[in-house]
């Protein structure tokens, strides 16, 4: 089968959208489908020429990026768009990641155009979470864009049933979707670093509980109050410290610096910046828990990737992950200090009796991701592509 993929972006720093395309257009490459996958790099901008990277059978192809007046915290490539237009007669099926976007919206628009079947993939962007934030924009985008291009797709691919069922909710009129979760690299857990690794860069924090944040450094991960929940443990005297593992594409850092030094903690708040590879397994490997306790999540893939390095997690209301999951290794929490202050007080206490890694996490992530489901894309790809003949 000839499959084309297009995402804004494939650079880490915009999330785990990102690095699950890349790994699900691998899967496909891999069973000897011609996977082609369209993006850019952005927010890195200017790059003058296209390139082109061939990983195991996938084709990416980079283009250059620039920001749209008015849309500067989004993409657009006009070279991308050039080339889609030219050689979309050599696929048979396309797959876009994505919403509220000018690169995906004008893609799209394309697609329905020339009636060629494409499946979409929205990653949460259809959360009434994302529409309520600059909802105006948004109300006037779908009116004019999106509502067409979401309800024109042959399929719809959420991350989990929550995700799905907060689509539906909003009204968007979705001909066929499918459940399909991300792809989680299970073999990356089982082969960590000493415990003690990451302490050699950041001494502070050696001796002390950790609690791991991973992911981006942003308003919708609800950073501040997870922060007031560790000023709690620490006044019910556990001696703990929150690694926050992530870029800081918006500048909400320097805000959440100041919080914690007038909670009195500054040495029990580190941020690492975006880490990757090693760096991300040596931070699994030191961590108690791992806190996901954000407004929204489709899929919250550091959680998973946490139970797969065994280190239970800390979920909030707002991530649509495994809602049906045991404690332990996962405990629910609600969107307040003091919910959450309680769901970490219980996960140190477990991983402190336990050990870790914990085998109830690893155990979970093996029952959940053993199987990537590739070939349910592949069945539904194959039945658009017969519709359409």
């Amino acid at each position: 089968m000839r499959i084309l993929m297009v995402i804004p972006s494939i650079n880490l720093l915009t999330g785990g959208p990102a690095n699950s395309t890349v790994l699900r257009a691998r899967e496909l490459a891999a069973r000897g489908h011609h996977v082609q996958l369209f993006s850019t790099l952005w927010p890195e901008l200017g790059r003058p020429v296209e390139e082109t990277i061939e990983q195991n059978g996938l084709q990416i192809k980079l283009f250059p990026a620039v920001s749209l007046p008015g849309l500067s915290h989004v993409p657009y490539s006009k070279a991308l768009v050039v080339e889609l237009t030219q050689v979309l007669h050599e696929f048979e099926v396309v797959h876009v990641a994505s919403l509220w976007n000018p690169l995906i919206t004008r893609v799209m628009m394309i697609l329905r155009r020339r009636r060629v079947p494409y499946v979409l993939t929205p990653h949460g962007m259809m959360d009434p979470i994302v529409f309520s934030r600059h909802w105006i924009g948004k109300t006037c985008w779908a009116w004019l864009f999106e509502r067409r291009n979401v309800e024109s797709a042959s399929l719809v691919i959420f991350t989990s049933e929550g995700e799905e069922s907060k689509a539906k909710a909003r009204g968007w009129r979705i001909p066929k979707s499918l459940v399909l979760p991300n792809v989680i690299e299970l073999s990356q857990g089982q082969n960590l670093p000493p415990r003690n690794q990451i302490e050699l860069k950041y001494p502070q924090l050696n001796a002390k509980e950790v609690v791991a944040f991973v992911g981006r450094i942003n308003w919708v991960k609800n950073l501040e109050i997870l922060v007031a929940a560790i000023a709690r443990l620490r006044a019910r005297g556990r001696d703990v410290a929150l690694l926050c593992a992530g870029p800081d594409t918006d500048g909400y850092q320097a805000g959440l610096e100041r919080l914690a030094d007038d909670l009195g903690m500054h040495d029990a708040v580190v941020f690492t910046g975006m880490l990757e590879g090693k760096e991300l397994l040596a931070a699994f490997a030191r961590a108690d828990t791992l806190a996901l306790v954000s407004q929204k999540e489709n899929f919250g893939r550091a959680a998973a990737e946490a139970l797969a390095a065994g280190v239970p997690v800390v979920l909030s209301d707002g991530v649509d992950l495994g809602k049906h999951w045991p404690a332990p290794p996962v405990w629910r929490v609600q969107q307040n200090s003091d919910s959450i202050a309680d769901g970490l007080n219980a996960a140190l206490d477990y991983s402190r009796v336990a050990g870790l890694p914990a085998n109830k996490a690893r155990n979970l992530a093996q029952q959940e991701w053993g199987n990537s489901y590739i070939e349910s894309l592949i069945s539904s790809y194959q039945t658009i592509v017969s519709e359409r003949a």
